[in-house]
């Protein structure tokens, strides 16, 4: 209140007009979220280079990777694929051991089969 000779002048509170905020993620989602993206990237990257050069262990961690980062399972088809074809490879490859080292033919040739059909090759 000021007083100006005969005259009191009231002055009015500045009236602030409030905008509403809409509610938006906070930091720390878009930071979940940012990382959560760059962990799928990762694992699908994983699953990439694990089909491209199928061995047992490395597909085993790629599939366990892209699982734990929520991968859908579209993504994980062609690796679960190659998993299940490089185990068949590694069944045959002992049974050729286990028919050599006992050295019965019969045993050996139909470890032989297997193998051909498991997809080995001479090597």
């Amino acid at each position: 209140v000021q007083e100006e000779g005969a005259i009191t002048v009231k002055e009015e509170p500045e009236k602030k007009e409030e905008v509403p905020v809409e509610d938006g993620p906070t930091d720390e989602e878009v930071a979940k979220a940012a990382a959560m993206k760059k962990e799928k990237e990762a694992a699908r990257e994983a699953l990439k280079e694990a089909v491209a050069k199928p061995e047992l262990s490395r597909l085993e961690q790629a599939i366990e990777k892209a699982k734990k980062a929520e991968l859908e399972a579209k993504d994980l088809a062609a690796a679960e694929k190659a998993l299940s074809v490089e185990r068949l490879k590694q069944e045959a490859r002992g049974k050729l051991r286990d028919a050599e080292d006992s050295g019965n033919v019969d045993k050996l040739k139909a470890a032989m089969e297997e193998a051909m059909t498991a997809g080995l090759d001479a090597s």
